[in-house]
This record gives structure tokens, sequence and C-alpha cells, in this order.
């Protein structure tokens, strides 16, 4: 990874550099999608806690703070 005179770091790639195209690949195309999967998912998001919300809103029972505990990590 370091030059031969120590002075500043160089980078060679080699054959042992193919085994990690497909992952680097893999990689910048999940990031690229990452907006897509964000815009698609948090509308659903947002209607499921805001059904939660109203739930909270109207029922102040302690009874059931097992089941609203569960109805917020399920999502």
């Amino acid at each position: 990874m370091l030059s031969d005179d120590n002075t500043k770091p160089s980078f060679k790639p080699g054959p042992e550099t193919l085994r990690h195209t497909f992952r680097i690949i893999r990689f910048i195309r999940h990031k690229l999608n990452f907006e897509k999967v964000y815009l698609r998912d948090y509308e659903t998001l947002s209607e499921d806690f805001r059904r939660i919300e109203e739930y909270l809103k109207n029922d102040r029972d302690t009874g059931s703070f097992q089941q609203t505990f569960s109805m917020l990590f399920d999502k």
C-alpha cells in the first residue's frame, strides 16, 4: 500500500482486486436506490404512525401499554 520511498500512499490494483468488483457495483447500486426506497416506505410508515398517534390520543388506558408498545416496535 505504501510506495517504496514511504512518502505517500499508492494504490496498485492487481488481479486480486477483481473479486471485489461485484461488491463495489452492488454497493453503488444500493446507494443510488436509497432515495427511491426511502420515499416508497415513508408514505406507508407515516400513515401507520398517524393511525397509532390517533389511537394513543383516544385510548389513554395504562392497561393497554404492552399492546401499544408492541404496535410501535412491530413497524
